[in-house]
């Protein structure tokens, strides 16, 4: 599956140097921006309200 990104957010469990506050995610992205790994569990947390900002923050927009 693929996700955009609806509302913006700064994925908290995404930190690194660059992005040391969580890499930012801005209307529109895809997610997760890169080709790391990321839970069924994270996806469903985003998904839907049950996350920081209790709202969804991502879409599923179709298959790989």
């Amino acid at each position: 599956m693929t996700y955009k990104v609806i509302t913006p957010f700064a994925d908290l469990q995404n930190k690194t140097k660059d992005f040391p506050d969580g890499r930012i995610y801005a209307v529109g992205d895809s997610f997760p921006c890169t080709r790391s790994k990321v839970s069924v569990e994270r996806i469903v947390e985003l998904l839907s309200t049950r996350n920081a900002m209790s709202r969804a923050v991502i879409k599923e927009v179709g298959d790989k």
